[in-house]
């Protein structure tokens, strides 16, 4: 049981590397883009950039592997059928009143 929370706190931990990295790079963009200094000449991709994405890409797709292999057979099985589940839908409000909202909007040209 331990070994799957540490497994999870490192999953996590990885994601939120991740997305605070991206998070960074977005406000970097925004500052430099407002002080007028990010103009489309002067974005040039460099080998800097490419080298850190192919490199984070490699180690999250090591990781993927390692996670698929690391899983017991009964992750891997197909889930049971649901009878009826189409059916039950048309007989909650809410998911009517969804649809009828979605398709609304899309008639309107606002979606």
């Amino acid at each position: 049981m331990t070994s799957w929370v540490y497994r999870a706190c490192v999953i996590q931990g990885t994601q939120q590397i991740f997305a605070a990295g991206l998070w960074y790079w977005g406000h970097r963009l925004a500052v430099l883009s407002s002080a007028g200094m990010l103009e489309p000449q002067t974005l040039n991709t460099s080998y800097v950039v490419l080298a850190v994405t192919w490199a984070v890409a490699i180690v999250l797709i090591i990781c993927g592997i390692f996670l698929f292999l690391g899983l017991p057979d009964y992750y891997r099985q197909l889930p049971g059928r649901i009878p009826a589940f189409y059916k039950s839908l048309t007989r909650r409000k809410l998911v009517l009143v969804s649809l009828t909202r979605l398709v609304l909007l899309m008639n309107s040209g606002s979606l």
